[in-house]
């Protein structure tokens, strides 16, 4: 993909939000710059405009992508402004609400899977491409897991690749997901294997040291009640969320 960056209006003030990769800034015309750190490659950031505009048309709520940009050396991508909490905001304001969070995360999740495309990558080969290039198997292990993934269900659902509560903003009565660097097309509980490792797993780097022990007191009523969310609205075997979750741990997951 050839880069279209351009130069961006001035910004000014501190991030609204920083994240592992990027930093959000607002700006004047009502519109958010997400500006990545210096070592993300202008590649990366056309990968994930053109898939934040494959994941509109096939009808996902989120933000419309505008211009890609370059800022001291550093890109970005211009998206619509949408004011709300994230989810992960909302758990940490109000722990008692976590079951409620947790079936709003599930709706949203749900939504997303509900829209079927295929002009994104397929899941499965990115699975393989990941597989291949772990290091923690033995090549028999690796034959292992490469037979098993071949003998579960395909499919063409709209897959996020890192649905996790911070990627999830509560607006107008409505859930926004945003950040859609790694979604494909595939089957939708993988998808939900992956969210459940990310919530057991992440290891909440940028938060404070408050907020990081909150994190880990709640994950496990989170990752259960999202879970438990998730097969009632939409009547999943949860015998098929543990394959794709012991696939995946096998695949993601150095002993």
């Amino acid at each position: 993909m050839k880069s279209s960056a351009m130069s961006p209006p001035e910004i000014s003030g501190e991030p609204i939000a920083r994240g592992s990769s990027c930093e959000l800034y607002r700006m004047q015309n009502g519109r958010v710059l997400k500006l990545f750190q210096d070592h993300i490659p202008a590649f990366v950031v056309d990968i994930e405009k053109v898939k934040t505009e494959v994941v509109l048309q096939a009808g996902v709520d989120t933000l419309s992508v505008h211009t890609q940009v370059e800022h001291d050396g550093r890109h970005g991508l211009i998206f619509d402004q949408v004011d709300g909490p994230t989810i992960l905001d909302e758990l940490l304001r109000r722990p008692d609400d976590l079951v409620r969070l947790a079936a709003q995360f599930a709706d949203a999740h749900t939504a997303v899977h509900a829209c079927r495309t295929t002009n994104l990558p397929s899941l499965r080969d990115e699975l393989q491409r990941t597989l291949l290039a772990v290091d923690h198997l033995s090549d028999a292990e690796r034959v292992a897991v490469l037979e098993r993934l071949a003998s579960l269900d395909d499919g063409s659902a709209v897959c996020h690749g890192d649905f996790h509560p911070k990627n999830v903003i509560l607006a107008e009565g409505k859930a926004c997901v945003v950040d859609w660097l790694s979604a494909t097309s595939g089957p939708p509980l993988a998808d939900v294997a992956h969210t459940l490792l990310i919530v057991r797993h992440s290891k909440a780097a940028h938060f404070s040291p408050e907020d990081r022990s909150m994190i880990d007191s709640l994950r496990e009523a989170f990752e259960t009640a999202y879970r438990n969310a998730y097969v009632q609205r939409t009547g999943c075997s949860e015998a098929a969320i543990d394959q794709w979750y012991e696939l995946l741990s096998k695949i993601m997951i150095a002993p």
